[in-house]
């Protein structure tokens, strides 16, 4: 009888055991949901409108958008998805990193030997500043607080203006 009620006991501590875990893995949001991604995305001037969310003109402004996943690629394609946008993001050969080859069917071309694609910035907080971004989207993880990035399609010039927006700018209904 002691051996049975011993037994018993292990399994209802096996089956607390393995629900606990469970309701800890159902229920964690994981920090995406703690540490939001905020996209600055934003065009130059000279690109027709047809196939972008907005008119020329926001497009050249810029608009925020807010995504969450477990890093900035991921984040990216959920907001894309919610949308109904259009990206097209695949893995880069020899580097174990993701590249956007598109977004609103803006891709990578060639113009008079001037190559037009989208810059990949991210939010520099010792410098408080936007910079290039050394890496891929999915390697921009969010860790502790939220992750800003631009993404700005321009012509690749000698020009290397950065963007001149920061988080300070991020509308009340995005945030």
């Amino acid at each position: 009888m002691e051996k049975k009620c011993i037994a018993g006991i292990i399994v209802v501590l096996v089956v607390v055991i393995a629900a606990f875990g469970a309701y800890l893995l159902l229920s964690d949001d994981s920090k995406a949901e703690d540490n939001p991604y905020y996209f600055f995305i934003q065009t130059e001037e000279g690109y027709d409108s047809e196939g972008l969310p907005y008119e020329s003109s926001v497009m050249q402004e810029g608009f925020w958008v807010k995504g969450n996943g477990d890093n900035a690629s991921d984040a990216l394609q959920n907001v894309c998805k919610s949308n109904n946008w259009n990206i097209v993001i695949s893995e880069m050969p020899n580097s174990g990193g993701d590249s956007m080859n598109a977004l609103f069917s803006l891709e990578m071309t060639e113009v008079e030997g001037v190559y037009h694609y989208w810059v990949i910035y991210s939010w520099d907080d010792g410098l408080d500043s936007f910079g290039f971004s050394s890496v891929t989207l999915d390697r921009i993880v969010a860790s502790e607080g939220p992750q800003y990035i631009s993404l700005v399609y321009k012509a690749d010039t000698s020009s290397s203006v950065l963007p001149s927006v920061t988080p300070d700018d991020i509308p009340k209904d995005v945030l």
